[in-house]
């Protein structure tokens, strides 16, 4: 173990190479020790006080490390505030692991990084500590926190640059903030968001928008939580694929969708559920997929969020509950499963838009659905209420005067229209 204290050349000048062991970096107050450092071993780096108190940040040069797994410790002396382990330009020249460990008596520990050229190599970060950046990250290595079935990270890092690296991003346990955004997100490609863990979206259009690799085109979100933190616009260009999941926005902004983009649930014994606001934006429609999986409500898919902007489009064999007062003037266009909704629901007082049937069910939820909506015919349709088997329906398809019952599995006339009559919910039967 070699302790440097007190000023700042007490670490001398030139390269300082960790092979092994520690070193410990102590001072009351801040010191820039400006040491450019290379790991050639597995070690550990610490940030103490000389005297108990609040912890301060220490800073070092530029760092190379290649497979080496780099602990960043917050030292014995600090009881609270922030242990601080800065590095200047940073490069990879294999895949490092950075672990970083909380003052074991309080207080927190945060490793800063300056921009990171990753030479195709991707970088782990785990542990109970905060990360956070000074510059890009750049290259064609990805990003991951906590390692599946191994070292978790439950600190939290915030990105607030618009990073270019082109792997992908894996958060398997901890929470990542994205604090940039605008037309390039704060980084690109496919974030994944696994069970636990947490994605904070804190700045508008934090995945970008781009028509092009510098937005984020997919997230995948399998038990963990996405959260629109800010009262800005999020996604646009980017389709969330979720598997049990969940789709927040406590800080009231939406999730916008242009045409062909959308929402995916995969089959889970969990609902998934976006529960911030959507906007199917420009000509529309904006796309709702749910696979049938085994959820105690049969619910896949529960959107109560308001639904607003052009036309959607329900897809897949599983269920999509659309619960809120919802305000999309847009055509629905049902191509199989179950869209499960009461009158406001599809937004039934609102008949600048019609539903099209090319398969699948509308099932009414309670409270019933009456609407003067226009229905186009163009395969298999079914209309039923939940406490009801989908054979004894009790509802019809009006032309005129003259009413027509619709019945399960039967094939409906393709292309023609037709006016819905209510359609009664289960406390209505």
């Amino acid at each position: 173990m070699l302790r440097a204290t007190t000023n700042a050349s007490a670490l001398g000048a030139g390269v300082l190479t960790l092979a092994g062991g520690e070193l410990q970096l102590a001072n009351d107050t801040l010191l820039n020790f400006g040491r450019n450092t290379t790991v050639t071993g597995d070690a550990r780096v610490t940030s103490d006080r000389l005297t108990a108190g609040a912890g301060v940040t220490h800073t070092l040069g530029t760092l190379s490390i290649g497979a080496q797994r780099l602990v960043v410790a917050g030292g014995a002396n600090v009881s609270s505030g922030t242990a601080g382990i800065t590095f200047g330009t940073t490069t990879f020249t294999a895949a490092p692991t950075f672990h970083i460990v909380n003052p074991t008596t309080g207080g927190t520990t945060l490793l800063t990084l300056g921009a990171v050229t990753n030479g195709g190599f991707g970088v782990t970060f785990t542990g109970n500590g905060n990360v956070a950046q000074t510059g890009i990250i750049s290259g064609a290595g990805g990003v991951t926190f906590g390692v599946a079935g191994g070292d978790a990270f439950s600190g939290v890092a915030t990105f607030n640059q618009i990073n270019t690296f082109t792997g992908n991003t894996v958060v398997n346990s901890g929470t990542l903030v994205l604090s940039a955004g605008g037309a390039a997100g704060g980084v690109r490609g496919t974030i994944t968001v696994n069970s636990g863990a947490r994605l904070n979206l804190s700045a508008t259009d934090s995945l970008g928008y781009n028509n092009d690799s510098t937005r984020v085109g997919t997230v995948n979100v399998v038990g963990g939580m996405v959260n629109n933190t800010v009262a800005g616009n999020q996604a646009y260009r980017t389709n969330f694929n979720l598997t049990g999941a969940t789709m927040s926005s406590t800080g009231g902004g939406s999730y916008n969708f242009t045409t062909g983009f959308g929402i995916t649930s995969l089959a889970s014994t969990l609902t998934s559920t976006v529960s911030g606001n959507v906007v199917a934006r420009d000509a529309g429609p904006m796309i709702f997929t749910t696979a049938q999986g085994a959820t105690a409500s049969g619910v896949d898919l529960l959107v109560s969020g308001v639904l607003s902007g052009n036309g959607i489009t329900k897809a897949g064999a599983g269920t999509l509950h659309l619960s809120n007062t919802n305000t999309f003037t847009g055509v629905i266009n049902l191509n199989g499963g179950i869209l499960r909704a009461a009158t406001a629901g599809i937004n039934g007082g609102n008949t600048t838009n019609g539903i099209v049937f090319n398969g699948g069910t509308l099932q009414a939820a309670t409270g019933g659905i009456t609407t003067a909506k226009a229905i186009t015919l163009t395969g298999l349709a079914l209309l039923t209420r939940m406490a009801m088997p989908p054979r004894s329906l009790g509802t019809s398809l009006v032309q005129g005067s003259s009413p027509r019952p619709v019945r399960a599995r039967s094939r409906l006339v393709a292309r023609r229209t037709r006016t819905a009559a209510a359609l009664p919910s289960p406390a209505a039967a």
